[in-house]
């Protein structure tokens, strides 16, 4: 029988990258209609890159009466149920990751589901060893229909889990969060140009897909720099276009 997860997404996601966030090299781009302070975002000092990100919440199976035992998944059993629209959206990101200079989109969701695993795991900082993290592109296109992935410890430790309707194994061979964050940090940082770029390709698939919105923020009394423009502009388009997290690397090398 299914047992529904016990904490938001929102909840998992803010751990998830909380979790990191001590090293100083990530940051998650706010989405505010204005800002209090000149420079309150401080992103303009040194961006390396930028990555996409869609926090699920799983669904956990617990007992032996389930499609996935047959394939001798043993204890318990978690479903990350597709959205088709939300995946297509996300493999439209994907398919521009070179105009988004080497940007990648992953799926993240925890190999646990209550409220107490998910304050557990905060505390010890192992939120992101005990959750799944693939890339949008590692599913593929799916077809018209209802569809999860099923995963357990085992399997996604192993670097596979199953697509339903129809189960269909496979595997993932992917850079870790932590491997992620560090290879896009060694990237020398971005300039004002190369985030106003990215900015607008990302309208354009965003009006591609008929979504229509002003991405761009208000700029009352030229507080906001250039390169917070773009990022805030990127981050109201992540959330409402694509439903992801905008995630910020800062750069690890010096300006040129």
């Amino acid at each position: 029988m299914p047992q529904q997860c016990e904490f938001s997404e929102f909840g998992y996601g803010y751990a998830f990258t909380e979790e990191r966030l001590h090293n100083r090299l990530v940051r998650v781009a706010p989405v505010f209609p204005t800002l209090r302070q000149e420079n309150a975002l401080g992103y303009d000092v040194k961006i390396a890159s930028f990555g996409f990100i869609q926090f699920k919440r799983p669904e956990t199976l617990i007992g032996n009466r389930s499609r996935e035992r047959s394939l001798n998944m043993r204890g318990d059993i978690y479903r990350m149920h597709l959205n088709n629209h939300q995946h297509r959206q996300l493999l439209r990101l994907t398919r521009r990751n070179k105009r988004f200079r080497g940007a990648r989109v992953y799926y993240a969701c925890p190999s646990f589901f209550t409220a107490h695993a998910l304050n557990s795991c905060y505390e010890q900082r192992t939120i992101l060893n005990s959750s799944l993290f693939i890339e949008a592109s590692c599913i593929g296109p799916i077809p018209a229909g209802r569809h999860h992935i099923s995963y357990n410890n085992h399997t996604r430790r192993a670097g596979y889990f199953w697509l339903f309707s129809e189960p269909k194994k496979l595997e993932f061979f992917t850079l870790s969060f932590d491997e992620w964050v560090t290879k896009a940090a060694d990237q020398p940082p971005m300039t004002a140009e190369d985030l106003g770029n990215s900015l607008k390709s990302l309208q354009r698939l965003a009006k591609g897909t008929g979504f229509m919105i002003d991405a761009e923020p208000p700029n009352h009394a030229g507080i906001l720099s250039e390169e917070e423009r773009a990022l805030v502009g990127m981050a109201r388009l992540a959330r409402s276009a694509f439903d992801a997290e905008l995630l910020i690397i800062e750069s690890t090398q010096p300006r040129s």
